[in-house]
């Protein structure tokens, strides 16, 4: 008799322990399938965030494409074969320029910011002068633009000059500075696809012109 009752309650209890083990089973089960889950979320989500990266970059550069003709508007010059050179250009080198109109008589590529403007612009454009060379030195000697930032800071200092009459002769005489005898094909290359920018959106001074145009 105390054997079959002590047998009866090992068998419950194996019973309750089975019982036990499924219930933990399941529940764990649960956690392993939730677990999957947010991994999967976050995945998705990672892939989502970085596509949407994607799309914004990609829309940024669409629009500043399309908009790009709103910081260039060349003036309509009419084709005219019959173009010479006036008989006096050999009379204004652009050194004579310098002497006359540059803040100090010194004339070749510089390497590092200006503290004053090449030229004699007025007070109140002194301050945008300076940051218009920052941006020349950045656009012909930063190896890391791509074309939409080239584009862009090119666009922006031809629109200044556009947009401000007084910047003009300063912007092509800082130009002019920076590829005057350099040495660096690419560096140059840039400062002269900058110049051809500048003089076919707007015009030098007559006080500079013939000696640009030398």
């Amino acid at each position: 008799k105390r054997f079959v009752a002590f047998r009866k309650k090992i068998i419950g209890f194996q019973a309750q322990c089975r019982g036990y083990l499924l219930r933990f089973a399941g529940y764990l089960q649960n956690w392993i399938n939730l677990f999957m889950i947010l991994v999967i979320i976050l995945f998705r989500r990672k892939r989502y965030v970085k596509m949407r990266e994607s799309l914004v970059r990609f829309r940024s550069y669409v629009r500043m494409y399309v908009n790009r003709k709103q910081y260039i508007k060349a003036p309509h010059i009419q084709e005219d074969a019959q173009l010479t050179l006036p008989l006096d250009i050999n009379n204004y080198p652009f050194y004579r320029y310098v002497q006359v109109h540059f803040r100090e008589p010194k004339f070749g590529m510089l390497m590092a910011p200006l503290e004053l403007p090449l030229t004699k612009v007025e007070d109140d454009l002194r301050k945008e002068a300076l940051e218009l060379f920052n941006m020349v030195l950045r656009f012909m000697g930063d190896p890391h633009l791509n074309g939409a930032q080239e584009n862009l800071f090119g666009n922006y200092i031809i629109q200044r000059g556009l947009t401000s009459a007084g910047l003009r002769d300063e912007i092509l005489a800082q130009v002019v500075n920076q590829v005057w005898r350099n040495t660096n094909s690419e560096n140059a290359e840039r400062g002269w696809l900058l110049l051809l920018g500048c003089v076919c959106s707007f015009a030098p001074s007559p006080k500079m012109e013939k000696h640009l145009l030398k």
